[in-house]
């Protein structure tokens, strides 16, 4: 009874301080998987991390999304090179993000905190319409991130890597 208190009153805690953010909403998404992910604090706050960047994809808001990376940050992004630095990413963000009508769900299987450490384990799906003729695009597919927790308290991507599901 007391592990439930404890995430209700973070969560209520983040939801009121999250109402500026109510085009998405990632904080009832961090919500609806604790039972299954998030067993703790950290676990909660790195669920919230990763729907945020989610949401920053969805909005195509590329600011948004670089902030939630750590300053050494590495990617590993499915079809393209590796991507090493938050001036890489970025640069990446810019150019990739708000190209049009987007659909994207992540799904986060496990959230495993080891010191200030930790990884998430998921899959994605992603769907985008662009251009004036609005050709249509589908992914699906998994990632694993690597977080790290920064002087704060906070917690920050590290490390990324995703990869497409056989079509």
């Amino acid at each position: 009874m007391k592990k439930t208190s404890f995430f209700l009153i973070i969560a209520l805690i983040l939801i009121g301080s999250a109402q500026a953010m109510s085009h998405c909403d990632y904080l009832e998404t961090c919500a609806s998987r604790m039972p299954a992910v998030v067993k703790d604090a950290d676990s909660f706050s790195i669920c919230c991390l990763v729907s945020k960047g989610a949401c920053a994809v969805q909005t195509g808001d590329a600011e948004s999304m670089i902030s939630l990376w750590d300053v050494d940050s590495i990617q590993y992004p499915y079809d393209k090179p590796m991507r090493v630095g938050r001036a890489e990413i970025w640069r990446a963000f810019a150019v990739e993000l708000g190209r049009g009508e987007v659909e994207f769900e992540l799904m986060q299987d496990e959230i495993v905190v080891a010191g200030i450490h930790a990884y998430v384990r998921g899959r994605f799906s992603y769907r985008a319409k662009a251009g004036a003729e609005g050709k249509e695009s589908s992914l699906k597919g998994k990632f694993i991130l690597i977080c790290r927790r920064q002087a704060d308290g906070t917690w920050r991507i590290y490390r990324e890597s995703s990869n497409l599901d056989a079509i």
